[in-house]
């Protein structure tokens, strides 16, 4: 299992739960990886994870999982709009029993994993990819320039 991340506060109890069930030697604590250091994370990782329990919005960490084919899991608090929809991955309540349930299945067989991954990479390309997203920018402020009538929306 890795780690992978700024420590929010919640560090240290994540190392005492390893330490006390004995499995230190098959945890590793990585801490925050940038650029293009963070791609092979993505791309190893059967799962990508993010649950905070305040808000995050749409956690650009995760579209690049998902850009790199891997299964998603966030709490509410950071939905990913087309996430489940795509059978791209989970989104559940931030509760220990949402995400150790959502943990479970996502992890339980290969094959779901792949599936899953798969379609989290065709869902940020056909949603996230950068020429969909700028042309939604561009169109946004042709609206707000009053060059676009707003009902053609």
């Amino acid at each position: 299992l890795a780690v992978v991340g700024r420590d929010d506060g919640h560090e240290a109890y994540v190392r005492r739960v390893v330490e006390d069930l004995g499995v230190q030697d098959v945890v590793l604590f990585a801490g925050p990886l940038f650029g293009s250091d963070v791609v092979p994370a993505y791309v190893d990782a059967d799962l990508f994870a993010l649950t905070p329990r305040v808000y995050e919005e749409t956690s650009l960490a995760g579209l690049e999982a998902c850009f790199c084919g891997t299964q998603v899991l966030v709490t509410e608090q950071a939905e990913t709009p087309h996430l489940v929809g795509a059978g791209a991955g989970f989104c559940v309540p931030a509760t220990e029993e949402g995400v150790f349930a959502a943990l479970l299945t996502a992890l339980a067989d290969d094959c779901g994993i792949a599936e899953r991954g798969a379609a989290a990479r065709a869902m940020a390309y056909e949603h996230y990819d950068w020429t969909k997203v700028v042309n939604q920018y561009i169109r946004a402020y042709a609206i707000a320039a009053g060059q676009v009538p707003r009902e053609s929306v």
